[in-house]
């Protein structure tokens, strides 16, 4: 999960042994292209995946005709997953190390989520009296501990998993594909076409496996796949693969699929076969996903028309990440105060706080946070004889 970023400027970078550097360094291959034009489309579905999340959350408030749908709003985490390996490797370049690239990784995410965290704290324990619910755990130090090193997603105990701020365990998640990432990243890219196509053969066979019921898996290794899958995508486009269709054609999919899976969990059919859908959701909604990021990347590649690129969309998908790190903590401080209340009138009022906070938390902290820290970054582990500094220009957190 990645956001385009401003041209930061040039910064001067430490001595470090170049052949060490280069040896340490991100790989892909080199198309003309990859990586330099942005991707706004994905940015544009990052806020619809965030307003998914939100809308199957807000189940928790209140319900009101036609929230039923968001009942596979919880799918937009998956597609923040394979998201995320397909920008950052689509955007990945060989000057960038391996210590730079994670430096990068911890700017980007950890002080919206150290101060999301913090302000979770009073919301989701019973700190300032008795619990005001089931979301209220007592307080201990080791879940909050876990959750600012973004470990908690490596445990099956869910008082440790939905630890903290119960929205970033998807942050530890993401922690682990950032460690692999150089290190996959670089093995993919040397692979040919033939070998390529056995690892992904791999990935949907751990797709299989993950998304078994029954899999007692961590949720940072549960989800390890599907970050892979955007890998796949990224890597195939690199190599010149486009997918040339309308915007509706991906648009179409995914509304067909997510109705079709809705229909399956919550229609007259529901609870008859439980587990196969919830398999056939877990299974095969990150591969379609893939696919659709492909679409609307190639959409953007081409210069075509794509209503995602409108431009309050893209400013939702900008903000998304803060929205998904306030967004539970705003629900459920209302639901605290006010308890359940069935009112749409309270959702949209809702859903705006939610806005406003995270616009707080993206402008305020994590927007100037990470400049600062990125800059740091990229002169210590930044090679002398690259700009450290590069944008990113994918459109995509």
């Amino acid at each position: 999960m990645q956001r385009s970023a401003e041209p930061p400027s040039p910064a001067a970078a430490v001595p470090l042994d170049q052949s060490r550097a280069r040896r340490a360094s991100t790989t892909a291959a080199d198309i003309p292209g990859a990586g330099t034009r942005r991707l706004d489309s994905l940015t544009g579905l990052r806020w619809w995946a965030a307003f998914g999340v939100f809308a199957y959350h807000y189940r928790n408030v209140g319900d009101f005709p036609g929230l039923g749908l968001a009942g596979v709003g919880y799918t937009g985490v998956m597609f923040f997953f394979v998201l995320s390996g397909f920008v950052l490797t689509w955007s990945a370049r060989p000057g960038v190390t391996i210590p730079q690239f994670w430096s990068r990784r911890v700017a980007r995410i950890w002080p919206a989520h150290l101060v999301a965290l913090l302000v979770a704290i009073p919301v989701f324990y019973a700190v300032l009296g008795p619990s005001a619910g089931s979301w209220q755990k007592e307080f201990t130090w080791l879940p909050i501990v876990l959750s600012v090193v973004l470990l908690q997603g490596f445990f099956r105990d869910t008082a440790i998993s939905m630890g903290g701020n119960p929205a970033a365990w998807t942050l530890s998640c993401e922690a682990l594909f950032y460690f692999l990432h150089p290190f996959v990243n670089r093995a993919f890219s040397a692979m040919r076409g033939p070998a390529l196509a056995v690892v992904a053969v791999i990935v949907v066979v751990l797709g299989v496996l993950s998304a078994w019921p029954g899999n007692t898996l961590p949720a940072a290794f549960v989800f390890l796949w599907q970050f892979f899958i955007g890998m796949l995508v990224a890597l195939v486009m690199r190599r010149g693969l486009r997918i040339s269709v309308p915007w509706a054609v991906p648009i179409a999919i995914g509304a067909v699929v997510i109705l079709g899976f809705w229909f399956l969990i919550h229609g007259p059919l529901a609870g008859t076969a439980t587990q196969p859908v919830q398999f056939m959701v877990r299974f095969a909604l990150p591969i379609i996903y893939g696919l659709m990021i492909a679409m609307f990347a190639s959409i953007d590649l081409a210069g075509r028309a794509s209503p995602m690129r409108w431009r309050p969309m893209v400013i939702g998908g900008d903000i998304s990440y803060a929205f998904y790190l306030v967004h539970a903590t705003v629900l459920y401080a209302f639901r605290e105060v006010g308890g359940r209340n069935d009112s749409p009138m309270l959702a949209l009022i809702l859903l705006l706080a939610s806005i406003g906070a995270a616009c707080i938390l993206h402008y305020g902290v994590e927007r100037p946070l990470e400049r600062v820290l990125r800059r740091w970054g990229d002169r210590r582990f930044g090679r002398p004889d690259l700009r450290a500094s590069e944008p990113d220009r994918t459109g995509a957190r």
